[in-house]
């Protein structure tokens, strides 16, 4: 009777552990989803707005910028973003992190400066942000790189990184024009400020008023030394005449 009591007692506990092992087993998440570390969560939180950021910001520029050099670089960069979120977010259904759906304040509040933006305002506005905030974005990579705990998160951001850092090179070699928002060559010149003469037409022996060198008072007397001499032979003709 003892060895049958004490058989059963054995059972029992038996199936107390097999029970707790079990529980525990189940509530880890499979397929590499272990439970993640602050850094991992942070990054993939930052990085998920940051793509919603860059991919609000490069429709915008899209529409807006006033260089096709601005507008192409936006395209890249928002269509580059809009490929990395979707792998992000299929990272984050496997370890079972919920993502947000929005930039954070500071991106929307850069969102809301460029929506009221125009002309070469808004491409100084728009490069100013795209360069400050691939630089943010960089130095989070960089920190889960070094500090990041879960496996698939890191490799994620070092598939990630090389492509930032091309962003960030792209957006820092283009510059508004200096020219924009000024009247445009083919606008009349000001009153203010005439074209210089191109020369004066003398005809036959004008080469004297055509000459850039000689002062405009020296032309002016020979010109009135001219007519003087017209008006004198024409005088001394007059009386000729009347002697004869």
């Amino acid at each position: 009777m003892k060895v049958r009591m004490a058989a059963a007692s054995l059972l029992g506990s038996m199936a107390v552990v097999a029970s707790m092992g079990f529980g525990t087993a189940a509530a880890q998440p499979g397929g590499g989803g272990s439970q993640l570390s602050p850094q991992d969560q942070t990054f993939m939180t930052q990085n998920a707005q940051t793509d919603l950021a860059e991919i609000a910001a490069g429709k915008l520029a899209v529409a807006r910028a006033t260089t096709t050099q601005i507008r192409q670089t936006a395209q890249t960069i928002m269509s580059d973003h809009q490929q990395i979120l979707s792998q992000l977010q299929g990272l984050g259904r496997d370890l079972h992190v919920t993502l947000p759906n929005s930039p954070d304040a500071t991106q929307q509040q850069q969102a809301q400066q460029l929506e009221t933006s125009s002309g070469t305002d808004f491409d100084h506005a728009y490069l100013q942000d795209e360069t400050k905030g691939h630089q943010t974005s960089i130095a989070q990579t960089q920190q889960e790189i070094k500090s990041g705990s879960d496996q698939q998160v890191v490799n994620f951001a070092k598939s990630y990184l090389p492509g930032a850092e091309q962003h960030l090179r792209m957006v820092q070699n283009l510059s508004v024009p200096s020219g924009a928002g000024t009247a445009s060559p083919s606008s009349p010149a000001s009153p203010s400020s005439p074209s210089p003469p191109s020369g004066v037409n003398a005809g036959s022996g004008g080469e004297a008023a055509a000459s850039p060198e000689m002062p405009p008072a020296v032309v002016a007397g020979l010109a009135g030394g001219g007519v003087l001499l017209v008006l004198t032979s024409g005088g001394a003709l007059l009386v000729r005449r009347r002697q004869e």
